[in-house]
């Protein structure tokens, strides 16, 4: 099990997830289980999600937690528990890198990145939601511990409120949510881990739609530049008009979101708001809460600005930071696909110096220690592919192609991210199931040579297993 550390000696890698649970969820079997098993499972999801008299609500990850069901209780407890381990091979950084012989962080287990080979609990969460004054107000409110970007980044403490919000279910078609929330993104950021099929998020995912929080680019030689608060977890604090509206076998869903675009349980530090806009029309199939089917395309796009010192000397600047993408997902029977696309413009993570550890010193130059760096006018862009298919009714496979491009306006900055990943989840039963990842890793330097330095540093960068345990209870 990791250990406390002091916090100027946490992070977490480009390569490592993030996922920060957010939905009351009960693990859900495949769609086709047996009728039997399928009756008793989908009552036990209804009677979280409430998704009785709702019953396509509990697939769309945007309503999931901002809606409740006619006739729900007035209050309901939540959670589950989490236990994972995750190796690689633990490959220090070659000749040639001034932090030669050191850890690379992308062969560190995050997020105190201390060890290549880690066993800990990351997600710890017990919440309570309902319905108040005949489901005109609904509400969602839940902590979360553990070791995640929450808690163990930006003194985020062991303890962090991740979610605490109400909706205003009194306009016809445009219900208003306000409070800490998840905001409009993708397919992957919206999901939860107990519903993800792979442990860690995609490099697209995890680098440019989950957001850090930094004061500086890094351009300090002496200066780690660890994060200034907790991960975001696709997270914002604002007000949301949205719904879910039903036509026939088809469900679209809208969001327009203000948010103050500075992380969670912290105020507004540029008076600037971030815009979220989303919109999926879905034609289902049938079936009942998370194990509905059908076939849906989605678009989202975010835009606000963000304070950063850059240069030598440090002059605090505003920068835009934008977000679009598009994507699929299909559900029928033992199948499951999705794809994805995102494109990012500004506040680029850019990984750290050396892909050292931060705060490590340099092996040629002591008074230099690597650090997180950042591109706060650069571009990025990146897609997925997912299959999956289940086996038996307990027992399902996956398979995903990760690329990302980070740093792309100039050739000598671009990075290249792709990974292969084989993932399982078996249910032991319908609250306990295991999933386990593979993920053969293969990171460049396209713009430069193959002997450059960041070719070979990148060279060294191992694959991953992953296995999480989850324990859900309600």
């Amino acid at each position: 099990m990791n250990q406390s550390k002091p916090a100027a000696a946490r992070g977490m890698g480009q390569g490592m997830a993030a996922p920060l649970p957010n939905t009351a969820s009960v693990i859900h079997p495949p769609a086709h289980f047996p009728a039997k098993r399928m009756r008793a499972t989908v009552s036990a999801v209804c009677a979280v999600l409430g998704c009785a008299a709702m019953p396509a609500f509990g697939a769309n990850w945007l309503t999931s937690t901002g809606i409740e069901a006619p006739g729900a209780p007035a209050w309901r407890p939540f959670g589950f528990v989490s236990i994972e381990y995750q190796h690689t091979d633990g490959s220090n950084l070659p000749a040639g890198n001034p932090f030669v012989g050191k850890p690379n962080i992308l062969n560190q287990i995050g997020p105190d990145l201390d060890d290549n080979s880690v066993l800990q609990v990351p997600f710890v969460r017990a919440g309570i939601r309902g319905s108040l004054f005949d489901n005109k107000v609904n509400y969602f409110i839940t902590p979360l511990s553990g070791y995640n970007g929450f808690t163990r980044l930006g003194n985020g403490g062991m303890i962090q409120l991740t979610d605490a919000s109400v909706t205003l279910n009194l306009i016809p078609k445009a219900r208003i949510r306000l409070g800490q929330f998840k905001h409009p993104s993708g397919e992957e950021a919206g999901k939860e881990p107990p519903h993800q099929e792979f442990v860690n998020l995609t490099d697209t995912t995890n680098q440019l739609l989950q957001e850090r929080f930094f004061d500086s680019d890094g351009t300090p030689g002496n200066n780690a530049n660890l994060d200034n608060g907790p991960v975001s977890g696709f997270r914002d604090i604002g007000v949301q008009v949205f719904d879910a509206i039903k036509d026939g076998d088809l469900e679209h869903t809208y969001a327009v979101m203000l948010g103050q675009g500075n992380g969670i349980m912290r105020g507004d530090n540029n008076g600037d708001q971030d815009v979220y806009l989303f919109w999926s029309t879905e034609k289902v199939f049938g079936g009942q809460g998370p194990a509905r089917q059908g076939v849906k395309g989605y678009v989202f796009y975010q835009d606000g600005e963000r304070k950063l010192r850059t240069g030598a000397a440090q002059l605090e600047g505003s920068f835009d930071r934008t977000r679009w993408g598009v994507g699929a997902t299909y559900k029928q029977g033992p199948w499951y696909a999705a794809a994805e696309y995102v494109e990012a413009e500004g506040m680029i993570p850019n990984g750290t110096t050396g892909t050292a550890v931060p705060g490590t010193s340099n092996s040629v130059g002591p008074a230099q220690v690597s650090r997180y760096t950042l591109l706060p006018t650069d571009s990025a862009d990146g897609y997925n592919i997912t299959a999956g298919y289940a086996i038996r009714p307990n027992w399902e496979v996956f398979a995903r192609y990760d690329h990302l491009n980070r740093g792309t306006d100039f050739a000598a900055n671009e990075r290249r991210f792709e990974t292969w990943s084989l993932s399982t989840r078996y249910f032991f039963t319908k609250s306990v199931y295991l999933v386990g990842s593979y993920e053969w890793r293969d990171f460049s330097a396209p713009g430069l040579a193959d002997n450059a330095v960041p070719n070979t540093t990148l060279d060294t960068v191992d694959d991953r297993i992953a296995l999480r345990l989850y324990w859900t209870f309600f």
